[in-house]
């Protein structure tokens, strides 16, 4: 006879078997944002470099 607010093992199974999917798909959602965040890092990266070159021509026109 089943304890009453005692939960089976075929019951534990059935609560971890539906939220595994749940748990890989945030996963997979964590690891895109992480990649997408470091292509946006690597972009604003190559633009203060960019405007970092253009501030150094312009100091030099001033320094000759």
């Amino acid at each position: 006879m089943v304890e009453l607010g005692r939960m089976t093992d075929s019951q534990l199974l059935a609560i971890a078997l539906a939220s595994a999917p749940t748990m890989i798909t945030v996963l997979i959602g964590i690891l895109i944002n992480h990649a997408r965040l470091g292509d946006l890092r690597h972009y604003m990266e190559a633009r203060f470099n960019d405007v970092d070159r253009r501030f150094d021509r312009v100091d030099s026109r001033f320094a000759t």
